[in-house]
């Protein structure tokens, strides 16, 4: 793994313990630390909103011990009782300023996201009154927080302010303005018990997942409906989609805090997935009105392999029946909705609706709190997953690497991690406000590799399908770690093409011990792991 040796990670949001033990280390407890040892500074009065989003961040990160406070309430007193401040991107007062100069003077760890000028010296920093926007970072391998980290350029969001650096700053990561044209500027810097983000990664994190909100609701790839793929058309770097650079950005961060704090409170981490598993599989499949058998070939084969899937269903699909149903379920199955909204000349709240009803009517059980919008359609921004949520949907698998968006000009298309991430984080609106639903992309999808299945498929073969499959599995096990969701039409499962490659795939994961989950499993799981906290924790200096 290329995390430090310090670094403790919990395999499963309630086994801790367990954890300590496989890595033969023994806790005595000798030192106690008084509250969460992160506080995290936000100001919901900033012109920035995203500030809260830092805390989303944070749980993905599965640093669980933090607490978050309002920008006008800290004092020296709260300050003082933390052991790192997280400071989101916002102005200051001169008071505020001193507040926090003085607490760093006093030996109290301090990270801001593109900082107040007012903080520039007590962070090691000169700004040159320039700024970079919307460029890329190259994370410095040689750096202790940058070992084992990529160092090809990263795409980030949003207006990084350019500084030189004081005597004994560091830079941990280098501004370019395009991918492959450096800039002499830092965009993670050290010194001495700070850090700094050059940019604020709240808000390129939220844009390269969710996409640019100025791009939100307009068909921009001229086909019809507008769907998840449209806010990505002509707005990413399709050679950077092979990587989730938004997680790797996250990552850093996490690493960052876990330096800093090393010498005074070494942080435990929640990991990514259970077991210490480095990539998880969460099996998927539309379907559109499918025979019996087409399920029980598709079940069948996941199930033989240790494997289980989730099926969403359309509105008018007479299968599973009522007792299918309950069979799958009984088996480790999932069944959720497949709502129809354009298709049918209805909103997507109305494709809801009937989509539940039907269910309803053929005595299918409650679906499942996960699901997949028929046709990948969107609405607004976040519109959508407000819906969803009004319908108990918890996780949305919408969010799809495929179709003109990631089309070069040569023809190729670009196979990956179209929002720059293979981690689950709830969906933020615009004000800043985490909404109750997470948003879980979908990367190895059937009809986005196979040649035959359309236009906007790259032209593949099983073979060559398996291979980019294979190359992302790996990439995952070597550092990516990704939840990578699978699109296993049912439709298309049979076709000659498709169910090699779908079998294969899963044969591979069989291969490397990876578990095959169904989306709400993997749901229940990220749920549990979010609302683990850790306190009263203990260490023993070395």
């Amino acid at each position: 793994m290329n995390t430090h040796l310090r670094k403790i990670l919990v395999t499963s949001a309630l086994v801790f313990a367990s954890l300590i033990s496989s890595f033969g280390l023994t806790v005595q407890p000798v030192q106690a630390v008084s509250g969460p040892p992160i506080l995290l500074v936000v100001n919901s009065a900033a012109p920035n909103t995203f500030g809260p989003y830092l805390g989303e961040i944070l749980r993905a990160e599965g640093l669980a011990s933090f607490s978050t406070i309002e920008l006008a309430s800290l004092d020296t007193t709260t300050l003082n009782a933390a052991q790192l401040v997280v400071l989101a991107e916002t102005p200051l007062t001169a008071g505020q300023a001193t507040l926090l100069t003085n607490y760093v003077g006093a030996g109290g760890h301090l990270l801001a996201m593109r900082p107040d000028s007012q903080l520039a010296s007590t962070l090691g920093l000169s700004p040159v009154g320039s700024s970079t926007s919307d460029g890329y970072l190259a994370i410095d391998t040689a750096t202790t927080s940058g070992a084992g980290f990529t160092s090809t350029t990263l795409p980030f969001h949003g207006i990084a302010n350019n500084y030189t650096l004081a005597s004994g700053a560091s830079s941990i990561a280098q501004i370019y303005s395009s991918r492959t044209t450096a800039t002499t500027y830092p965009a993670v810097v050290r010194y001495q018990t700070t850090a700094t983000w050059a940019y604020d990664l709240a808000r390129s994190v939220a844009y390269s997942r969710q996409g640019d909100p100025a791009n939100a609701g307009v068909d921009r790839d001229g086909q019809p409906p507008i769907r998840t793929t449209d806010i990505f058309y002509n707005a990413i770097d399709l050679e950077r989609i092979n990587l989730p650079h938004a997680d790797i950005q996250m990552r850093l961060f996490s690493r960052l805090i876990s330096d800093m704090l090393a010498d005074s409170v070494p942080l435990p981490q929640l990991w990514y997935f259970p077991q210490a598993k480095r990539t998880l599989l969460v099996l998927t499949g539309d379907d559109h009105g499918q025979p019996a058998s087409t399920f029980t070939t598709l079940l069948n084969n996941a199930a033989s392999r240790g494997g289980h899937i989730s099926i969403y269903a359309p509105r008018w699909a007479p299968n599973p029946t009522a007792s299918a149903a309950t069979t799958w379920r009984a088996a480790g199955h999932e069944i959720g909705l497949h709502p129809y909204a354009y298709a049918d000349g209805v909103t997507i709240n109305q494709g809801f609706v009937t989509n539940e009803n039907w269910f309803a009517q053929l005595n299918r059980g409650t679906p499942s709190r996960t699901t997949r919008i028929h046709q990948v359609e969107w609405q607004g921004w976040t519109d959508a997953a407000v819906v969803e949520a009004s319908h108990s949907i918890g996780m949305d698998t919408s969010f799809y690497t495929w179709g003109r968006s990631i089309k070069r000009a040569d023809g190729t298309h670009a196979q990956g991690y179209i929002t720059g991430s293979s981690l689950p984080l709830r969906f933020v609106d615009q004000s800043g406000t985490l909404l109750p639903i997470y948003q879980q992309a979908t990367t190895l999808i059937d009809e986005s590799m196979i040649g035959f299945l359309g236009p906007d498929a790259s032209n593949y073969t099983a073979a060559q399908a398996l291979a980019v499959t294979q190359q992302m599995i790996d990439a995952s096990q070597a550092g990516n770690y990704a939840a990578m969701v699978t699109q296993f039409h049912t439709d298309y499962y049979t076709y000659g093409e498709v169910q090699p490659w779908a079998n294969g795939t899963m044969d591979y994961a069989v291969s490397l011990g990876i578990p095959m989950w169904t989306a709400e499993r993997w749901l229940t799981y990220v749920e549990a792991r979010a609302a683990t906290t850790l306190s009263n924790l203990t260490w023993t200096p070395a």
